[in-house]
């Protein structure tokens, strides 16, 4: 059994427990049985639906976005200092690309290089050279490389020997065999790299007749953003993952055919640590809005609701030993509800989200 234990949870409102779980299955067969005879590094992958997280455990959290990650407290490591792996499944969904495949990717990539500070030294014959980070899903990353376990799709990834350039024609440089010498980007793909006498810092390397996408960019929170980031600067998460309550909360709101009212959320924390995430119905698939504790003033954003069923989710941390204040407000700014407490929970949701319709 390896020492290594890995700890999956789901804390994105688009995909479901059952969805989650099955994915994690398929990452455990492809763990166990094609990266760990390749890198000579295995896991013990489990998942654990909402509530407390084991303590010594890796972390692999499946969110929205970026944003949502800051706002829950997922930052660069575990709130115990451990390696943290971030999927934003919502940003994936949004771009039509397979949040699967980014978990398989993800977690790969944590188990190769955990403290994201491994590199590989290329000299040039000027005695400089480049550091590419060692990193083994990128230069394959593309949808199109991965490969079904189970009917799940999962990421291609190379082998040590993509590092080594001595490496000859015949040689297999990733799972797939589609890369055929060592360095080779594929369509897609990408490598971190460090021109160190140009002192221009991380930069990414692409193919040379790569088009560039949006979604390509290094996201907050990311591997790529991190390994950018001086580890005196990382930070643990505040998310306390271990004992502290969260709420995912469904409330359905009723309406008649006169409409809805627009409904404000004005949130203050006070002397702690936490966030909110508020998503509507017609956004629940990558567009919540987040807020966060680390911002001490008054946070608001409005929630336009629309005729027929709608949903409101709400998902948070507890501030960790603060003080929470919520109002609601109409499309007037009249205070409909408010509520305080030194915790978040259900009670406090219940108090404050109500059934408003136009008169």
């Amino acid at each position: 059994m390896s020492s290594i234990k890995i700890a999956v949870q789901n804390q994105f409102i688009g995909l479901t427990d059952q969805q989650v779980q099955a994915v994690v299955d398929a990452l455990q067969i492809q763990v166990h049985e094609h990266f760990a005879p390749a890198w000579g590094i295995d896991a013990e992958i489990t998942f654990y639906p909402k509530g407390a997280l084991p303590s010594g455990a890796w972390q692999l959290i499946i969110l929205d976005n970026s944003d949502q990650a800051g706002a829950l407290g997922y930052h660069d490591l575990t709130s115990e200092g451990l390696p943290l792996g971030k999927v934003f499944a919502g940003t994936d969904l949004k771009f039509g690309t397979s949040w699967s495949v980014t978990a398989s990717h993800e977690l790969l990539e944590m188990l190769g290089d955990p403290d994201i500070n491994l590199t590989v030294f290329v000299e040039n014959k000027a005695g400089t050279g480049v550091l590419y980070a060692y990193e083994n899903c990128d230069a394959c990353e593309d949808d199109s490389f991965a490969y079904l376990i189970n009917g799940i799709k999962v990421s291609d990834f190379v082998f040590p020997s993509w590092f080594q350039k001595f490496h000859l024609p015949g040689t297999q440089f990733d799972y797939g065999k589609h890369i055929t010498q060592p360095f080779e980007l594929l369509k897609g793909g990408y490598i971190g790299v460090y021109d160190i006498e140009s002192g221009s810092g991380w930069q990414q390397k692409y193919p040379a007749d790569q088009v560039l996408k949006y979604s390509m960019r290094a996201h907050i929170g990311s591997r790529r953003e991190r390994r950018k980031t001086p580890k005196s600067q990382w930070l643990k998460s505040s998310a306390n993952v271990v004992s502290s309550p969260k709420l995912k909360y469904v409330r359905a709101i009723m309406g008649d055919e006169g409409g809805f009212k627009p409904i404000t959320f004005i949130v203050k924390f006070f002397d702690g640590r936490g966030g909110i995430c508020f998503f509507d119905f017609q956004g629940s698939m990558g567009s919540g809005r987040c807020i966060n504790s680390d911002d001490g003033d008054t946070q608001s954003f409005t929630v336009n609701q629309v005729l027929g069923d709608q949903s409101i989710v709400v998902t948070g941390n507890a501030p960790n030993g603060g003080k929470i204040t919520v109002e609601v407000r109409d499309a007037h700014g009249t205070v409909l509800s408010s509520a305080n407490d030194n915790t978040f929970d259900q009670n406090i949701i219940d108090s404050f989200i109500k059934s408003y319709t136009v008169s």
